[in-house]
């Protein structure tokens, strides 16, 4: 087999594979870091209530 065929189809799957992840994670990331926000600006509503 050749080489460079070789390193391509590794490149591909790397690059297949960091998509993937990337779509899995991203959307967690952002869901968690709103809820964070979320919990922060109610904290911050509940002092000023006080």
């Amino acid at each position: 087999m050749d080489i460079q065929l070789v390193e391509t189809l590794l490149l591909g799957l790397a690059g297949v594979a960091g998509g993937a992840w990337l779509a899995f994670v991203l959307p967690r990331m952002v869901e968690a870091q709103r809820r964070l926000a979320l919990v922060r600006s109610q904290r911050q509503n509940d002092l000023r209530r006080r």
